[in-house]
């Protein structure tokens, strides 16, 4: 094979695997094996051979070519974060990324300014010790200066919405073959999107906060057989759920979700506060939905 032949292989591969809908962050482990198939080879994957010379093409060393080519045509979009998404918190009136972490085993949360110290801390807790984890680690461009500022209260405030947001989004993830609940998780990833957009469009954050917490209740009306609506009426909708006996929602929560679907056309001005009080809200309704649902 001559490297003009691999890639035109790879070529056709990434093709093919697009046509199949995988996504560029899965499609080199399945480009090894499409090329196995193709080439009627077994192919090394791990550990692969280094490559010695750029036109030697062996069972051994394709798998980094593959890997190689792959890098070179999508960088970073093969990048992928595992965790289980991604929420914003408001500190001090602006709003700050936060992406949750993939936790193993016991964890003790920390809201040390120093975040260097904790980069390299392990992710797995050994022996029954828990593994220790910096939030601050978690909060986009948070840096040590900023974060020496905050007071205690506002600390125990961030590490209390750390901990509500984890729990949520893994209980999510535990229901995510439930009705409605993956097109729930992606009205989140909207929510917190459209806060951090240039520009920002805080009116359909607080929009997709809404249909967010609105496919949850109806996710568990469908799952217990209550007929519902098709409207966006938070309140009906809770009122159903409460008769049925399914679940309780604060009032106070559900009206910082509220909004009118004109709220996605700019109809009113939707201020980066409404829309982070939606979106912090919601969260804490989600906690408790998704734990009846996963009832």
């Amino acid at each position: 094979m001559t490297p003009s032949q691999f890639w035109d292989m790879m070529n056709e591969v990434d093709t093919f695997l697009a046509s199949q809908n995988v996504p560029i962050h899965a499609r080199p482990i399945r480009a090894f094996l499409e090329v196995g198939k193709r080439l009627h080879v077994n192919i090394l994957i791990a550990p692969a051979h280094k490559i010695t010379d750029p036109i030697l093409f062996t069972s051994h060393n394709i798998a980094t070519h593959i890997s190689n080519w792959y890098d070179e045509r999508y960088g970073d979009r093969l990048k992928i974060h595992m965790g289980p998404g991604s929420v914003a918190i408001l500190i001090r009136g602006d709003a700050w990324k936060v992406v949750l972490p993939r936790v193993y085993g016991l964890v003790t949360y920390v809201c040390d300014p120093e975040i260097e110290k904790y980069k390299n801390m392990p992710k797995f807790s050994t022996r029954g010790r828990p593994i220790v984890l910096n939030i601050f680690n978690c909060i986009e461009n948070m840096t040590e200066h900023y974060a020496s500022q905050l007071s205690p209260e506002e600390l125990k405030a961030i590490t209390m919405f750390f901990d509500l947001s984890l729990k949520s989004l893994y209980q999510l993830e535990k229901i995510q073959s439930k009705p409605f609940i993956k097109e729930a998780l992606s009205d989140l990833g909207s929510a917190v999107y459209h806060i951090f957009n240039i520009p920002p469009h805080y009116g359909f954050s607080k929009w997709s906060s809404l249909q967010f917490i609105e496919k949850q209740i109806k996710s568990l009306l469908k799952i217990k057989g209550v007929n519902f609506p098709f409207k966006h009426d938070l309140s009906l909708l809770a009122k159903i759920a409460t008769e049925h006996g399914l679940l309780i929602l604060d009032e106070v929560l559900l009206d910082k979700v509220k909004c009118d679907p004109g709220i996605r056309y700019g109809e009113y001005l939707t201020s980066l506060k409404e829309a982070m009080d939606a979106h912090m809200a919601s969260i804490q309704l989600a906690h408790t939905v998704s734990k009846a649902i996963n009832i």
